[in-house]
């Protein structure tokens, strides 16, 4: 299953997610518990994206598909569990009714980072956390070449044409590339919790100290 499509890797990435971050961290919107009540569905779309821009400086927007208040409101109770320099790489969030490929859950533009694009199957209420955190991730990896750079070394293998994991990935989908690798692992990251620890002990290290900022999570229900 396909989830993402080519990636740019921007000189000016990590300057726009530093300003992002010293400004989140400057109104000391930094972690869940210091963020005011977001609004409810009930409030509607325009004052969720309100919220969005003015607390974690994201831009939602309608692409050909709108955004519902209930994927909104997940998106936005995401966020509030994530540390202020993984979340501060992603600037835009745009709502779609599908990828160029069947299947596709989500997908990040070359000429379009860092926005994350959510398809409706993405986009279900059930599985947005996981689709959302993964396309982050490859905005992480547009302002942060050297953390990427990093994690292939320490896990992947580079021959003359080809490359291979030197221990398999978090789900057989990381397998097809590094940077597909690291995106799912922080998936699995967030979703299996601390239970991540026991199962792919490296990379859980390195998500925890490289990408999530000391933060872990627990174990979501399934």
């Amino acid at each position: 299953m396909i989830f993402c499509c080519s990636l740019l890797f921007l000189s000016s990435g990590p300057a726009a997610c530093l300003a992002a971050e010293e400004g989140a961290a400057a109104a000391g919107y930094g972690a869940a518990g210091e963020l005011p009540a977001p609004p409810s569905v009930w409030a509607g779309t325009d004052a969720q994206k309100e919220y969005l821009v003015r607390f974690f400086a994201i831009k939602a927007e309608d692409g050909d598909a709108e955004w519902r208040a209930s994927e909104l409101n997940n998106a936005i109770e995401l966020l509030a569990r994530l540390p202020v320099p993984f979340r501060s790489c992603t600037r835009g969030l745009r709502r779609v009714k599908a990828g160029r490929k069947e299947g596709v859950k989500g997908y990040v533009e070359m000429n379009e980072a860092p926005v994350v694009f959510l398809t409706s199957e993405g986009a279900d209420y059930r599985g947005i956390s996981g689709w959302l955190v993964h396309e982050m991730t490859h905005c992480f990896q547009m302002a942060h070449p050297e953390v990427l750079a990093a994690w292939e070394n320490k896990f992947w293998s580079s021959f003359v044409f080809f490359s291979d994991p030197k221990t398999p990935s978090a789900t057989v989908y990381g397998n097809s590339s590094s940077k597909d690798d690291m995106a799912e692992s922080v998936r699995k990251y967030l979703q299996l919790g601390k239970g991540m620890a026991s199962s792919f002990p490296d990379r859980y290290e390195f998500i925890r100290v490289n990408i999530m900022a000391g933060v872990e999570f627990e174990p979501q229900p399934a």
